[in-house]
């Protein structure tokens, strides 16, 4: 009896030994899992950082239509659109076959589709003008070299193609030469009897050797609405308003030059351009003219504040003379700088309407001095 139940325990003991076996080997299993699982999104998520946009493009590419591309311009990748973003991609052995693959994913290249469709008619949309590209070069353009616009006829969100060149000459936004508007509408004039759905002139300015790497474009945004240099003009001011600056500078350059130089001069502005101006049109209307616009002066004056006795009226004029370049609704700030003997320059910002009355300049400033003054007041106090 006392054999049999020693048999019994033992077995028992047994069952509960193997019972804790399977326990522990199911722990050790499930955290050898886990452990996988952490390595391989370990893995996983930083191999972004390594992975070549290229190559992932090209799998892809390669994948579903069988063809082989080179990354033209890669599109930017930020916190913003949480790695959202689109690449300009060619075909290796076709550089105007070009189109976008739009991608997400901050870490990976994760396509999410692609325009080779839009890419493949564009291209024959262009082989139908191919042979004539070269005449665009008596205009003075040619082939543009940034990676967004590289090829020659791109097409558009609205449904048309964009015609991308560059030009030899070195443009500005401020302010553009005859000549250089006469060669855009030669271009035009071009784009038109060729018979393409070209909706677009993209016009890129060569760097300026000052500048390095500085380049602007200019974009007219519907060639059909241009039948003069006068429509041209103002179909480009509506994407670029600065283009208008020049234009108000030269008038009223002589204007402000009757004014006793002592007292107020331009003030030019520091601008990372080739150009420097006084005169920023920053809007435009619908009658194509200046509907927001910086004007900057520099006044050469001791004791400034409390007042200079002819900074009121100086500034009257300048507001009379500036009223014509602005549109029906169109304002202006007045940025002035005066120069002290010691102290840094002091700076005022007067912003007025184009219907203002003369009086509103002198209010303007007169509640300025006030918080001026104030200011002043404050900061004795503090440092008493």
């Amino acid at each position: 009896m006392q054999e049999k139940q020693n048999k019994l325990e033992k077995k028992g003991m047994s069952s509960t030994g193997k019972m804790v076996a399977w326990i522990v080997g199911g722990i050790c299993l499930f955290l050898l899992i886990v452990t996988g699982i952490i390595i391989w999104v370990v893995m996983t998520f930083f191999s972004g950082f390594f992975t070549d946009t290229e190559d992932e493009l090209n799998k892809y590419m390669e994948k579903k239509y069988g063809e082989e591309i080179t990354l033209v311009y890669a599109g930017n990748r930020n916190e913003a659109n949480l790695g959202d973003t689109e690449h300009k991609v060619a075909l290796k052995n076709n550089p105007d076959f070009d189109f976008w693959i739009d991608v997400n994913g901050f870490f990976r290249t994760n396509v999410e589709g692609d325009d080779y469709e839009k890419g493949k008619k564009t291209y024959e949309k262009y082989q139908t003008i191919e042979d004539d590209m070269m005449d665009i070069s008596e205009f003075g353009f040619t082939r543009i070299q940034e990676g967004r616009y590289s090829t020659y006829l791109d097409y558009t969100e609205e449904g048309f193609y964009r015609l991308n060149v560059q030009d030899d000459h070195l443009l500005s936004r401020y302010g553009l030469k005859e000549e250089e508007l006469k060669d855009m509408m030669e271009a035009i004039k071009w784009i038109r009897s060729k018979g393409v759905d070209i909706g677009q002139l993209m016009v890129f300015g060569r760097p300026d050797e000052a500048k390095e790497g500085y380049q602007i474009e200019l974009l007219v945004k519907d060639v059909q609405l241009i039948s003069s240099i006068a429509d041209l003009k103002k179909e480009i001011s509506e994407e670029h308003p600065s283009t208008l600056s020049k234009e108000i500078e030269e008038r009223m350059t002589p204007k402000v030059k009757t004014l006793n130089e002592e007292r107020i001069i331009p003030n030019v502005a520091d601008q990372d351009t080739h150009e420097a101006h006084w005169i920023s049109c920053n809007a435009i209307d619908k009658d194509g003219k200046c509907s927001n616009m910086l004007l900057m002066l520099y006044y050469e004056s001791d004791g400034f504040y409390p007042g200079h006795p002819y900074v009121v009226q100086d500034l009257t004029k300048v507001f009379e003379w500036i009223k014509p370049e602005l549109g029906d609704d169109g304002n202006v700030t007045i940025q002035v700088i005066e120069k002290e003997v010691q102290n840094e320059p002091l700076l005022n910002l007067i912003e007025l309407d184009k219907h203002d009355d003369k009086e509103m300049v002198g209010v303007v400033w007169e509640n300025d001095q006030k918080e001026f003054q104030e200011l002043k007041r404050q900061q004795g106090e503090g440092s008493d």
